[in-house]
């Protein structure tokens, strides 16, 4: 769309994209590189609300269109998550495609220790190797080495894009893995882009330290506040009209914030039949923070609706149906019903290529949403959480070890101190035979405090 050019018809806040023109030709840039071999990785760093994965989102729609495959892996903010996780969804993805088979062929050995991540390697191939025995450097070393080695065997059917969402929040193993890619990509059809808040990565003694050499590294694209014009065509877009004193009055409220852009948007058009006339008048209040506007947001919603989200929230920033369902006295109709009406009202969305998965619009969402339930009745929800996940995965416990160890962590002191235990000892143990080591080390870490 032309700058200044106004829709037919008004569109939605989260879905307005503006004031990242730079940003997006740069990726744009570097797919046209990674697509004649010459793969590189972008880093897309900004505050809460920045517009990171809305960037992205733009940019990978694009990607698709040119041809590129694209495979998202997301950190895991909440705690408890697989070690490797954001890689294991990328490579979930890689091997669902049909010519799965001969990636498995082309990798060799190196199929044993893709399948120490991806179990699903192992069940396509009867005569996967095994792991010939290492020293943990070396064994490390050889796991990156075929990861790497899928990918450029991937990319060589078709240019890849590979998005980490969220690395302030992902696991020290998961940035060195990332790190190896990164050197082993820049001669093949590959794009790798990661994002992470700024401030956070900066006060994590673990994660900081690699995330700053991974940009030192790469493409730094740091998103700050939209500018007053920026704004402007923000409302333009989202209401097909101008409104000057209004883009004024937000940009200076907002310090041009995207995701407080759009709440305030969001929340002036829904709000109530007046919100037009006290628009022009510019007789609205301004939320004191994203989270009050999120707040006043989901009030909008009806009551059974904000008691299902908020245990979602429990669960961590991405859920599961089966799992919300047992956690809940709503019949799955119901469930599914109240579902649709958080994904109107754009506080949760559904996970693409995941049946049954949902995942909170935005991890502020989720924060706010956990952040009002009386700590008591969170501490128990957290132990009835791991229960129902031991329930349900009983024949597979393995990889949801971490995600059930965190969950018993979080149920104390009121909760079972020995389950908390046992399965921090069992995901540490199991990182131990994923070779990675830190990650295993703050399992431990955890089972020792308890």
């Amino acid at each position: 769309m032309e700058s200044g050019q106004v829709p037919a018809t008004p569109v939605p806040p989260g879905r307005i994209f503006v004031g990242r023109e730079h940003e997006f030709d740069e990726l744009i840039a570097g797919h046209d590189s990674a697509s004649s071999s010459r793969g590189s990785l972008y880093l897309v760093s900004g505050g809460p609300g920045a517009g990171k994965t809305r960037l992205i989102d733009e940019f990978t729609a694009r990607a698709g269109e040119l041809g590129s495959a694209v495979f998202w892996g997301r950190c895991w903010e909440v705690g408890g998550a697989p070690a490797y996780w954001p890689w294991v969804q990328i490579l979930r993805g890689l091997l669902r495609g049909p010519d799965v088979d001969a990636l498995i062929v082309q990798l060799g050995p190196g199929a044993a220790y893709v399948a120490q991540l991806v179990p699903e390697v192992a069940h396509r191939s009867a005569d996967t190797p095994t792991i010939v025995s290492l020293d943990s450097d070396q064994a490390r070393f050889a796991l990156f080495d075929a990861v790497a080695s899928l990918l450029r065997a991937a990319a060589a059917q078709r240019p890849l894009v590979i998005v980490l969402d969220d690395l302030h929040g992902g696991d020290v193993p998961s940035l060195l893995l990332l790190r190896f890619v990164a050197q082993e990509i820049r001669t093949a059809p590959i794009q790798v882009i990661g994002t992470y808040r700024e401030v956070e990565a900066a006060l994590s003694p673990e994660t900081g330290p690699v995330i700053s050499e991974l940009a030192r590294d790469s493409h730094v694209l740091a998103l700050r506040g939209l500018s007053e014009a920026d704004v402007q065509l923000f409302i333009e877009r989202t209401w097909g009209e101008p409104r000057s004193e209004l883009a004024s009055a937000v940009h200076e409220r907002t310090e041009g914030n995207p995701l407080f852009v759009s709440e305030i948007l969001r929340l002036l058009t829904r709000e109530n039949d007046g919100a037009a006339q006290r628009v022009h008048s510019q007789r609205f209040e301004v939320p004191a923070s994203v989270r009050e506007s999120i707040r006043r947001r989901v009030q909008l919603l009806p009551e059974d609706a904000r008691e299902v989200l908020g245990v979602a929230s429990v669960i961590g920033r991405e859920f599961n149906l089966a799992v919300l369902g047992e956690l809940t006295d709503v019949g799955t109709d119901a469930l599914l019903d109240v579902l649709d009406e958080a994904i109107v009202a754009g506080l949760v969305g559904e996970v693409a290529n995941a049946p049954s998965q949902y995942i909170f619009s935005h991890a502020l969402v989720r924060e706010t949403m956990y952040a009002d339930i009386p700590s008591a009745r969170r501490t128990k929800l957290h132990g009835t959480v791991a229960e129902v996940l031991e329930r349900l995965h009983a024949t597979d416990l393995e990889p949801r070890e971490a995600e059930i160890a965190h969950h018993y962590f979080e149920a104390l002191p009121s909760g079972n101190p020995q389950r908390a235990v046992d399965y921090a000892t069992r995901a540490g143990r199991r990182c131990m035979k994923l070779l990675a080591y830190e990650k295993a080390s703050s399992h431990f870490r955890q089972a020792i405090e308890v």
